[in-house]
């Protein structure tokens, strides 16, 4: 069964959230001729690659930052230039999940706002057991309507 997604809710609480998490832990690499310059970071396994205050195509007239998930196994899940936010890429799946955890852990507050949860749900989703595999509180928050991830 696939879930719907508010996926604009998602991309905010994923600017909110990563980041800032990223410039604080990741690893800030300069421009080179290839790459503009980034910062990367993994965590949870996966990998995050922000881009801030880039040029992405000769034909735009503004600078755009961009962040990317992509899970340690796999193709690009998210994609999302912000400043202002536009959704590039999202295919649903367990990084949902992990994100939501991330942001009730380190921005309760904000997660809660973002994706009206209370705090009950919050508190159930960064409790679970982390060595069961699929426990995840987090799947009531996406709700059970079937639909396109």
């Amino acid at each position: 069964m696939k879930f719907r997604y508010n996926r604009q809710a998602i991309a905010a609480l994923a600017i909110e959230t990563l980041v800032p998490l990223i410039r604080e832990h990741g690893t800030h690499h300069l421009a080179s001729a290839v790459f503009p310059s980034h910062w990367t970071h993994e965590v949870g396994g996966f990998h995050m690659y922000l881009t801030v205050n880039v040029l992405p195509h000769p034909d735009f007239t503004s600078l755009k930052s961009v962040l990317d998930l992509y899970p340690a196994q796999g193709g690009k899940v998210f994609s999302v230039e912000f400043a202002p936010v536009q959704l590039i890429s999202f295919h649903g799946g367990e990084w949902v999940d992990w994100l939501i955890e991330i942001a009730c852990q380190q921005r309760p507050e904000l997660a809660m706002a973002s994706l009206r949860l209370n705090a009950a749900a919050c508190t159930a989703v960064t409790r679970r057991p982390p060595d069961v595999p699929g426990a995840t509180p987090a799947n009531s928050l996406r709700g059970n309507s079937p639909g396109r991830s």
